[in-house]
């Protein structure tokens, strides 16, 4: 991954831990935070530390470093795609900002579903319902929920007037989420 297997490392160890491994998940944020205050690996460190603290709910801080992140290495596009992310669904968002890195992403990298993904909610989230449907078309091509996007897609057609097409995807949802309960 972009971002480094070291990290990558980190953050699934993090994310694995239960909520009762708090002295664990304590000692990986010691960990990241030293590196941080160390300028190791800081554009790394602050990716990570951004992760974790938005999963933790602690969105200022997430997006400080998150933001961090990004200043230091502006030009990997995980820490543009998280930081748009994150400002668009902040409790105090960011749309114009999240606007700017989202479409910078998707420029540079257009066939990644995930950076669409990120635009079309940036762009439903600003009121352009059009071109938030347009963006979740082409995420749904490759994207790893196509069921959260499907439901991001209905909810566009449904704000443009277009019953019919919202009817269609709220089907196919019901359809899928049956299936992955059959299974």
């Amino acid at each position: 991954p972009e971002h480094g297997p070291a990290m990558t490392a980190i953050l699934s160890l993090y994310q694995s831990l239960k909520e009762t491994d708090k002295d664990q998940k304590q000692a990986i944020l010691d960990f990241l935070f030293g590196l941080v205050k160390n300028e190791s690996q800081t554009a790394q460190a602050n990716f990570a530390l951004g992760t974790i603290l938005w999963q933790e709910g602690e969105q200022k801080e997430a997006i400080r470093y998150m933001t961090q992140a990004y200043e230091k290495n502006p030009n990997q596009n995980p820490y543009i795609n998280n930081l748009a992310w994150q400002l668009a669904n902040a409790e105090e968002p960011q749309l114009d900002k999240a606007l700017e890195l989202a479409r910078k992403v998707v420029a540079r990298n257009p066939s990644n579903a995930s950076y669409r993904d990120t635009l079309g909610t940036v762009l439903m989230k600003t009121g352009d319902f059009r071109g938030a449907s347009l963006e979740f078309e082409k995420a749904m091509r490759g994207v790893k929920d196509p069921v959260a996007v499907r439901k991001k897609l209905a909810q566009c057609f449904q704000n443009l007037g277009m019953e019919e097409m919202a009817e269609q995807h709220l089907l196919m949802i019901k359809k899928a989420e049956q299936e992955s309960r059959n299974e």
